[in-house]
């Protein structure tokens, strides 16, 4: 299963990204954050400080649905995706840099409210390019998907372990990555997991209970808040690297 948000352009997250599809409601608009203000608050735009001033402004519909992924990158331009919305499906159109169309890609909501499946179907010869399925248990927690390659009929298959309602473990074809937690700190917009799901599938996947901290693969987060209570940027650290995640809401 493939990603294509700028996120995933950070190297020390190569394997974390890889893994992230998951567990509550998905559903076609996210939820969003109440600020102490009372007011309902949704990411308009992160920032990343890497080499390339990366950059992702996030678009809504009058309904409050995602509508558009912009991918800013300096000196490279921007690449973008489209959502619209059809009963239980979300239709997204993917674009690189150029204008030029790069897939139609169809996202299935389950009876559950989460998303079943993804198809990906590559723009210009409109062949089938690779399928995920999703499995659930009963408590809508994320157990297993499966991703299929059609061009060569490979699968990649990544299954989750639950504790306390966070996914605390990942399993990625065999290789396993242990997740941590802030058990004192519920998770709301801004976490890092939820970031990489809402600029992918526009809508949050991976929805635990506390707030990401870090991985047996480690990499380390930490956490600002504004005065309203959100979180203005998430601060990750590997070894000697160090990114920070800024970021900017809408709010009504």
């Amino acid at each position: 299963m493939k990603k294509k948000a700028f996120l995933n352009t950070c190297c020390i997250f190569a394997l974390l990204m890889f893994s992230l599809s998951s567990c509550k409601k998905g559903g076609n608009n996210p939820d969003a954050t109440t600020s102490t203000t009372g007011l309902q608050c949704r990411i308009s735009d992160v920032k990343l400080n890497d080499v390339q001033s990366s950059e992702t402004r996030i678009e809504y519909d009058s309904n409050k649905r995602v509508s558009a992924i912009k991918n800013f990158i300096s000196g490279s331009g921007v690449d973008w995706a489209s959502y619209y919305y059809s009963g239980n499906l979300i239709i997204r159109f993917t674009y690189n840099i150029f204008s030029r169309p790069l897939s139609v890609d169809t996202l299935m909501i389950g009876e559950n409210g989460l998303i079943s499946t993804i198809g990906k179907t590559m723009a210009f010869t409109h062949y089938p390019q690779e399928n995920d399925t999703m499995t659930y248990d009963s408590k809508n927690e994320l157990l297993k998907v499966v991703g299929r390659s059609v061009i060569n009929s490979t699968n990649n298959v990544t299954t989750y372990s639950w504790s306390g309602g966070d996914a605390t473990g990942v399993n990625i074809n065999g290789t396993p990555v242990t997740y941590f937690y802030y058990s004192d700190k519920i998770a709301k917009d801004g976490d890092i997991l939820r970031t990489n799901d809402l600029t992918y599938y526009s809508t949050h996947i991976l929805n635990c209970q506390h707030l990401y901290r870090g991985s047996s693969a480690g990499d380390s987060v930490t956490y600002n808040f504004d005065s309203t209570g959100k979180i203005s940027a998430a601060i990750v650290k590997n070894g000697t690297s160090v990114l920070t995640y800024s970021y900017s809401y809408v709010c009504d």
